[in-house]
Order: C-alpha cells, then structure tokens, then sequence
C-alpha cells in the first residue's frame, strides 16, 4: 500500500532546464542577423524587427518558468550577407512559427528557420533522469502538465473557463490589439509598396493627361483592386478621348456608388464594368442640371413643411437623383395637403 501511495508522488524523469547563459549563447547569431541597430536606414525592418524581439523575449521567459504560451508567429528580416542587396535594400523576410512547449526545441526551430547552426544547443546535455523534487502531477503519467486540453475549448462546460483564462493572459485593449497586428500590418504595407508606388504614377498621369483635379479611392477593396480600376479607367480614356473631356476641371472617385456627389465629384462604382462608366460620363451634364436644381427643391419643401431644416447625404447616386426630379410634382401636392390638414 504505502509502495503503491509512493510510486503516485514520486518522480518518474526529471529535466534541467536551459540556464538563461545558455540560451544567450545559442541565440548570438540570431541576434546578430536580426538586430534592429543593423536596420538604422530602413524603418519599417527595424521596427518590425524590434517588435518581434519583444514578443520573442517574452515567449522565451515564459517558456523558461515552464508557463503556457499561445502559438503565433513572429516575422523576422534577414540581414544578408552580400553588401550589393543589403544597399539596395534587399532582406529576407522569416516567419518563425512559435508552437513548442520546449525551449531547446523552440530555439533548434528558430536557428533552423534563418539558416544559423544549431550545434551548440545540439550539444548541451539531455534532460537527466531522476526522482526528485517533482510532484505527482507534474509527472508524464499525471494528469496536469502532459494533458492536453486545447480539445475542450468548444465545450459549452468548459467555455467560460477558457474566456476567463484568454482574458487575464490577454488583456482585452486597443493597445494590446495594436501590439498582437503591429508586426503584420508593417510587413503588409512593406509588401504592397510596388503597388502603392504604381499608383501613384497612374494617378498622376490620368490628372495630366484628363486634366483632372484630384483621384481618390473611396471603397473597401485593397490597393490591388484599386490600381485595377486605374488601369482600366486609363484603357476607356484612351479609346473614348473625346467624352473625357467632360471630366477636366473635377474630381473623380472611385467609390460604391455611381452617380456625381453633393460636391460635384464623378463618383463610379469600382465593382461595375467600364461600360457603365461610360454612360455614366456621357451623362454627366444631365446630373448637373439635376444638382443645380437641387437647392431649389429643398427649399420648396423647406418652406411646406413650416421651414424645417432639409438635409442630403454627401453621396447622390444617380437613380436616386432622377426619382427625386421625376416625383417632385407629386411630392409637392402631397405635402400642401399634409400642411392644410395640419393648419386645420
């Protein structure tokens, strides 16, 4: 009995953990490749980089008091070797994935991922076995660090546990969102800086070439879909010159609607087909005498509903500018009636 009871609260293999020397002493290279101060002409590498050493730092001191970490991956730029591509600013962008409850494991995978050697972690002494100092459930058979929980989050018993646990390791704030995207959001913008580039040039040579004052992008699509827009609204001009020449003098948009803004601005719907832009373009003057008449209308109206302020949206879609126009007659004898009914 007292055999059975001291098997359950005994040892069954300890470990070493790697000393905090060590783990210095295996990460030189590493450090030495990604530092920030190698990146001092180049900020978005060196802020990326900065960034992902913090998240690194924290993931391995957490992994060294033997703490859980949530898996993530940390992106890193790669100083290179030949000083022609470091001049041209060419670097090597990594994405180490960080999964491993192991530190050795974790800083094999990181040395492995940038081409660095991995000997020295390779020679550092096994875990040695023995029966000492650790508790029942801390052992392989036990019930506490080998058991594996990540299954039970879908379980309605376990869920509030689980949304307790996220909320005390991650605080639930814009600065903590901001420090978890910050490294992803710079690496996305670094990576659509050609096409950033190429749509700048297309803007500016549609202004000069059309004689537009401005071009603005106003809808939810990438950058991508916008630099699509650019190069087919340049396909139409150059095969319809002489209905463009309506759009000298005005700012075109690119929006979700088509139709011409409270402002005067050609707005053109970035998911429709440059046919009906064309016919949107060649109707332009239509919408102007349209928009002309507007503060008349909303003055009229102003005064049958006993001056009460009239208001519009600061985008008029065409379709919506038309009914206004082709209904107003109506609009006017039902409001006349509606006031009489009041004053009676």
């Amino acid at each position: 009995m007292l055999l059975s009871v001291k098997r359950c609260f005994c040892i069954k293999d300890g470990f070493r953990a790697l000393s905090t020397g060590e783990v210095s002493t295996a990460l030189r290279p590493f450090y030495f490749t990604v530092h920030p101060d190698l990146f001092g002409q180049y900020p978005t590498q060196r802020t990326v980089n900065e960034n992902s050493l913090k998240q690194l730092s924290s993931v391995i001191e957490c992994l060294q008091q033997h703490r859980p970490i949530n898996p993530m991956t940390l992106p890193f730029y790669l100083r290179s070797k030949d000083e022609k591509e470091v001049k041209a600013g060419k670097f090597t962008l990594v994405k180490i994935q960080l999964n491993d409850k192991d530190l050795k494991k974790t800083i094999i995978s990181i040395l492995k991922a940038c081409n660095l050697p991995t000997t020295f972690v390779e020679q550092i002494e096994e875990p040695v076995k023995g029966r000492k100092d650790e508790k029942f459930w801390e052992s392989r058979g036990g019930f506490g660090r080998e058991f594996d929980f990540t299954n039970l989050e879908d379980d309605p018993l376990y869920q509030s546990i689980f949304m307790r646990r996220k909320m005390n390791t991650e605080p639930d704030t814009f600065k903590a969102y901001l420090d978890k995207h910050v490294n992803e959001a710079h690496v996305k913008l670094e990576a659509c800086r050609p096409v950033r580039e190429e749509v700048k040039k297309l803007e500016k040579i549609l202004c000069e070439h059309l004689g537009l004052k401005n071009i603005f992008w106003d809808c939810g699509w990438n950058i991508a879909h916008y630099r699509g827009c650019l190069l087919a609204f340049q396909n139409l001009a150059r095969h319809h010159p002489e209905q463009m020449e309506i759009l000298r003098g005005r700012t075109l948009v690119f929006a979700n609607d088509t139709g011409i803004s409270s402002e005067g601005n050609v707005l053109l719907n970035s998911g429709e087909v440059r046919h009906n832009w064309l016919d949107m373009i060649r109707n332009i003057p239509k919408h102007d005498l349209i928009l002309r008449r507007l503060p008349a209308f909303e003055k009229a109206v102003s005064r049958v509903l006993l001056d009460i302020k009239i208001g519009r949206r600061c985008v008029a879609a065409r379709d919506e500018l038309i009914f206004f126009i082709r209904a107003w007659p109506c609009i006017t004898r039902f409001m006349t009636h509606c006031s009489l009914k009041v004053i009676e």
